[in-house]
């Protein structure tokens, strides 16, 4: 497209987000041909004079031998002819000179000296260990030029990936297998292996190169762990079994990588995938590398069935490479401008823009007003067996307390539930031993707020109020309200004094129902209940107004005791729990349905007479409207002990399901995703303490799903970011995504953001997979350049969104976003 129309807006502003990804997109670009053809208008073959350097790394390799071999006909390497050889030096580092014919592959290979002098820099143990006779790693590079062609080459387990799948296709490796084992490695990796320098994870510079080091010391790991079957005393020899297994798992085929062994299929993504997240949260071995940058790697060595399908490379063998790039890029934006705008449009959620933004607005319209959060499911249940279990201690002598609370000392600390025992139901007077305590009253609060004068406490609360009372067959009748309460507390005495307790819904009866505990034993600990009934309408999170009119609750569930380790003296109480909470707009117009298909909740006393707190959750639920779903899992467990030894948390999250909109008895799923969060530093961190450099908690997010539209491609994306909490700003933003047309990728894009080492501007890196297209800056530049490899194509302007070629063409970037 070259329209030189002079009707372009210069109001735009520089490279933003949504332009950085726009930007993104404009990368992907397809090739010519795959033919490995070597002459010019039928002549003779044409000859580069290569000067070749590199580094050999699993770690750094020193004393090692590096020698150039051709291609024979039939694809194999020719190690029976060397073109150049040399030795590497004390940091893995190697340059050589050789004659090659243009257009053709040649492989370049590093092995152990047979004496056993050639040792590499283990990442795990930091010290260099001897590698076995036998040892080899191999990469590859075809000349693009005649005349002198100054390149390099970085050989590492790796590149040795990418000479494997390209010699495992048929025909060997060709020009054309080639270019497509670089770019299926390349979608793996998130870079290309063969042209990223090689350094240990503390002198890395790009984030390319921190990936590559972090994914090397991964490889150590797997070796220090004897995984892949790579077992026994020789350290050398489990390197090199784990560095041939991954050769042995690559193809241009597939992005998963498996081997077989004796009939069984080995998982080599599965075992690469389990010792990064190893390295990524062992400091020593991932140093100050974001997990955020290896987010996509993370996702594609998960990847599954037609999710493992690499997308074609751009051609090789065009006599004008640039004019070909240039072409395919114009090309392919346009398609990726006609699906981008038909799937998305400015403004957000509505009925007049993109597929998917249509979707969307559906999805929130039948979702407006629905307030069934999971957190009242567990507040409401687990306040009122909370105060039947404060009850029953009484009756059976267990305990004298009359008051028990969850998140506080309910003496004007803030809680999250509460109960006590009293003599009547109007809750006025409280119980004082087992021969008045006639009633429970309990509150699950939801919001609180604070005030301080100098000498009290003023505490408003926004709960659901419930008032127990238990009955001959041992069950227990209760009735609540949705209240808004306010308490005063005197600093000196600590005497509290309820000021107001306000029902919020006074046109309404109390909702009403019966919850029966199964008992271990007469008036014993509960080992069982089922609840059924009424609810008060819910409060919109963080808020004080009531989204609902009421709900109805079906619940069922079972409580184990057991000691959990987490202290001495721990023990926790795991919920398993099934049923249904139903909200309604008003008496009788049902507005959607949380089922709780099945799900474990763990609470845990950490310490005698303390309060419960919340360990575990693995729930599997649907929520329901009449014009939406989300049906989802979600997880939290491993907590961890702060520093202050007050607080545990979980340190890992998962939030996993699919957004789906329903019209006319047909469902349209449109976005499934998987968040997760993991946290870092717990033990370190002190939440009595400020945050600061060395009092700090570390947070990695990471989103992976799909995205569609009904007639439209779908798009595979991962987005992944690291955060400390005292910091404003992440310390590194990556993502990816995969448009797939027909199931059959098309162009894989990623990119990562970081902040300037220096205090300069942040710097960005986006890049295409399948063209090996590039574009990077740092700040706000008012331009950027697209390469194609080491070659300007093209420069963007940010205040026009035009990218302007280097044949004097140019395109539009503005696709309506």
């Amino acid at each position: 497209m070259t329209d030189t129309s002079s009707r372009c807006r210069a109001s735009w502003r520089p490279l933003t987000l949504s332009t950085t990804l726009i930007a993104a997109a404009a990368l992907a670009a397809c090739g010519g041909g795959s033919g490995d053809d070597s002459t010019a208008g039928g002549g003779g073959t044409i000859t580069s004079a290569v000067a070749l350097s590199g580094t050999a790394s699993k770690g750094l390799m020193a004393n090692a031998d590096v020698k150039v071999h051709p291609v024979a006909a039939d694809g194999s390497v020719d190690l029976t002819s060397t073109l150049a050889a040399t030795t590497t030096d004390a940091e893995g580092r190697y340059s050589l000179s050789f004659d090659a014919t243009v257009s053709r592959p040649y492989v370049v290979r590093v092995s152990a000296k047979a004496d056993g002098s050639t040792t590499h820099l283990d990442e795990v143990t930091g010290t260099a260990q001897p590698l076995p006779a036998g040892f080899s790693m191999r990469s590859v590079i075809t000349p693009s030029q005649a005349g002198t062609v100054t390149t390099s080459a970085s050989i590492t387990p790796f590149s040795e990936m990418v000479v494997a799948a390209a010699e495992r296709a048929g025909g060997g490796i060709s020009a054309g297998n080639t270019v497509q084992a670089v770019s299926t490695v390349s979608q793996l990796l998130g870079f290309d292996p063969t042209a990223v320098s090689a350094r240990p994870v503390g002198s890395a510079q790009s984030e390319d190169e921190k990936k590559m080091a972090v994914m090397l010391a991964a490889v150590s790991q797997m070796a220090s762990g004897g995984q892949l079957g790579c077992s026994g005393d020789d350290a050398g020899a489990r390197t090199r079994c784990v560095v041939e297994a991954l050769s042995a798992s690559a193809s241009t085929s597939s992005l998963k990588l498996t081997t077989g062994n004796g009939g069984a299929t080995v998982d080599v993504s599965g075992a690469l995938s389990s010792a990064l997240g190893t390295v990524l949260t062992t400091p020593k071995l991932s140093g100050s590398v974001p997990g955020s940058l290896l987010a996509g790697v993370i996702a594609t060595l998960g990847c599954k069935d037609s999710g493992c399908t690499p997308a074609a490379a751009g051609g090789s063998g065009s006599s004008d490479p640039t004019a070909t790039a240039i072409t395919a890029a114009k090309l392919l934006f346009n398609e990726i401008r006609s699906d981008w705008g038909a799937m998305f449009s400015r403004g957000g959620a509505s009925l007049s823009g993109g597929a998917v933004n249509i979707q969307a607005w559906h999805f929130r319209s039948a979702m407006e007003g629905i307030e069934v959060p999971v957190d009242m499911l567990v507040k409401d249940t687990g306040t009122m067996l909370m105060g039947v279990d404060l009850y029953n201690d009484l009756m059976a002598g267990r305990s004298a307390q009359t008051i028990r609370s969850r998140g506080g000392d309910n003496q004007g600390s803030q809680v999250a539930g509460a109960c006590g025992l009293f003599t009547a139901t109007d809750l006025s007077t409280r119980a004082t031993s087992s021969t008045d305590a006639r009633v429970i009253g309990c509150r699950a609060v939801y919001r609180s707020s604070r005030s301080f004068t100098q000498n009290t406490i003023v505490t408003t609360e926004w709960v659901h109020g419930f008032t127990l009372e238990p009955q001959a067959d041992g069950s227990f009748t209760y009735a609540s309200r949705a209240r808004q309460r306010v308490s005063s507390c005197d600093y000196s005495s600590g005497a509290c004094t309820v000021t107001a307790n306000t029902v919020l819904q006074p046109q309404l009866e109390a909702s009403t129902g019966r919850l029966v505990p199964t008992l271990d034993t007469a008036l014993g600990t509960i080992r069982g209940f089922t609840l059924a009934g009424d609810l008060p309408g819910g409060f919109a999170k963080g808020s004080d107004t009531l989204g609902s009119h009421h709900h109805t609750i079906a619940l069922t569930g079972s409580i184990a005791t057991a000691a959990d380790g987490l202290s001495a003296t721990s023990q926790s109480d795991t919920y398993a729990v099934s049923g249904t909470l139903k909200a309604y707009s008003d008496a009788s117009t049902e507005i959607g349905t949380l089922t709780l298909r099945s799900g474990q909740l763990a609470l845990s006393t950490l310490t005698a007479g303390g309060s419960p707190v919340g360990t575990l959750a693995d729930l599997d639920l649907l929520w329901t409207t009449p014009g939406a779903e989300f049906e989802g899992t979600l997880k939290l467990k491993d907590v961890a002990l702060t520093r202050s030894g007050e607080s545990w948390v979980p340190t890992f999250g998962q939030l996993s399901g699919a957004l789906r909109t329903t019209r006319d008895g047909v469902s349209t799923e449109f976005l499934k995703a998987t968040l997760e969060a993991r946290i870092s530093g717990a033990g370190s961190y002190d939440e009595r303490e400020a945050d600061s450099a060395s009092n700090r908690f570390g947070v990695d997010l990471t989103l992976t799903g799909t995205v569609t539209a009904p007639q439209r491609p779908v798009l595979e994306f991962t987005l992944g970011t690291t955060m400390h909490s005292d910091q404003e700003r992440p310390d590194a933003v990556s993502f990816q995504y995969r448009t797939l047309v027909g199931g059959t990728p098309r162009m894989v894009v990623s990119g990562t953001a970081t902040p300037g080492s220096d205090g300069s501007g942040a710097r960005f890196m986006l890049r295409e997979a399948t063209s090996k297209l590039s574009l990077g800056w740092t700040g706000q530049p008012s331009s950027a350049e697209l390469k194609t490899g080491d070659t300007l194509i093209g420069r963007i302007d940010a205040s026009t969104r035009m990218l302007t070629f280097t044949d004097g063409s140019f395109v539009s970037l503005d696709i309506g976003l």
